[in-house]
C-alpha cells in the first residue's frame, strides 16, 4: 500500500491520481527516477504528481502512461476507484 503522504494533495482528486500513478509503477517495478527519465527527462517531477501536488494536463498524463508502459485510462479509472472508496481524504486530512 502507498506509504503515508506528509503533505496532502491539493485535492482529493489530484491525490487519487497520483496513488493511481504510484499503485501502476510499483507493479511494473520502476522507481520514480526511472519513470521521470522517460516521461520527461527530469525525475524530479514524478514526485510531485504521485503526491497531488501537481496538477496534469492530458499530454503530461499520455506521457506518464507511456512511461509505466500503461494507457491514461488504466490510471484514471483506478484513481476513480480511489476516489469511491474513499482513499483520499480531503485536502487537509492525512488519508493514504
Amino acid at each position: 500500500m502507498p506509504r503515508p503522504r506528509e503533505k496532502p494533495p491539493t485535492t482529493p482528486e489530484l491525490g487519487a491520481l497520483g496513488l493511481a500513478v504510484e499503485q501502476v509503477r510499483r507493479e511494473r517495478g520502476d522507481t520514480q527516477e526511472e519513470v521521470g527519465e522517460k516521461e520527461f527527462s527530469d525525475h524530479h517531477l514524478t514526485g510531485p504528481i504521485e503526491r497531488g501536488h501537481r496538477n496534469l494536463t492530458f499530454m503530461t498524463l499520455v506521457k506518464v502512461a507511456e512511461a509505466l508502459d500503461s494507457s491514461p485510462s488504466e490510471i484514471v479509472g483506478l484513481a476513480d476507484r480511489y476516489l469511491e472508496e474513499g482513499k483520499v481524504g480531503r485536502v487537509g486530512d492525512s488519508a493514504g
